[in-house]
């Protein structure tokens, strides 16, 4: 089975390869050329990017819509379930039976050491965020742990375990902090924080989307420097290039800025939130059910 995601250097996209290389290698491995599996991430409008010509079969495990033309799921598709109702709604599948929430959420099957809480507040930015400002230097002055979603998955598992509170512009900082049970708030910096994703995914675990909205800050400087570093080779082919230039609009004030470290420091006010502790163990059963299905048809690569 061949695994579909945008294999870039973005936290949720990568935790596929982590998350399903522990969980079912022997589903994945060998590869089957023929069958895609859409795991984590808004893939159903995309993955035709993604997927090689020699699919025949895709597997869908919790995958969402946000982006593009919403397929037609056909007898081509194999679906165990969405991520959210706005996903079913969007690919005309009923509800019900059809979506529990983002797999992400089996990352709580892998029972990862515990942590010795480190840091008292540690912030999240969305992947494309860190190429308009240095917001690592604004939580160190707001002495707040900084988490950048390009680090190795296993570092940030850590990293968010070690938290007794997260800040996040990042939908997977949210859902791993509430698998983790740890504490989160949504926050918005720019407007290329995709809403219906994080609605869809609010929905399935019966929340709603009201990120704190803040200010937008750029650098140019910081922006030549990351963009110098950036390998579209290494992030799907994404013109990052591209998509900051088409966002910036002038260096921000020092007086933006530090409008911006004061509201940074005030989130730790903040009404942070958990998903209700029996309604996420009942969603990770239905999922782990789903994952037997997933092993008895699809063992050792093959399709029965």
């Amino acid at each position: 089975m061949e695994l579909i995601y945008f294999k870039g250097k973005n936290f949720g996209d990568a935790l596929n390869a982590y998350l399903w290389n522990a969980l079912i290698s022997d589903v994945i491995k060998p590869v089957n050329p023929e069958i895609g599996f859409l795991g984590i991430g808004s893939l159903l409008g995309l993955h035709q990017n993604y997927a090689p010509p020699s699919i025949k079969k895709i597997v869908v495990f919790g995958s969402g819509y946000a982006y593009g033309n919403p397929p037609v799921l056909d007898n081509q598709y194999d679906l165990f379930f969405l991520r959210g109702p706005i996903s079913a709604k969007f690919l005309k599948v009923e509800e019900k039976e059809n979506v529990i929430t983002d797999s992400a959420l089996l990352i709580r099957t892998l029972k990862l050491a515990n942590q010795e809480k480190k840091y008292k507040y540690s912030f999240m930015p969305h992947w494309c965020t860190e190429f308009f400002f240095d917001w690592k230097k604004i939580c160190e002055d707001a002495d707040i742990k900084y988490l950048s979603p390009s680090l190795p998955v296993e570092q940030l598992l850590t990293e968010i375990l070690k938290s007794e509170r997260l800040l996040t512009e990042a939908m997977h900082g949210a859902i791993i902090a509430d698998a983790f049970r740890v504490p989160w708030v949504a926050l918005r910096c720019y407007d290329h924080i995709n809403k219906l994703k994080w609605h869809d995914w609010c929905y399935s675990v019966f929340m709603d989307y009201t990120p704190i909205e803040m200010p937008s800050l750029y650098d140019l400087q910081h922006s030549n420097g990351k963009l110098s570093q950036y390998d579209s080779k290494e992030n799907g082919d994404f013109n990052m290039s591209q998509f900051v230039q088409k966002r910036f609009v002038g260096n921000s004030s020092v007086s933006g800025i530090d409008r911006a470290k004061r509201e940074l420091s005030k989130l730790k006010n903040a009404s942070f939130s958990l998903t209700n502790s029996s309604m996420l163990k009942k969603l990770e059963n239905r999922m782990i059910s789903k994952l037997d299905l997933l092993r008895s048809k699809y063992g050792s690569g093959g399709y029965i």
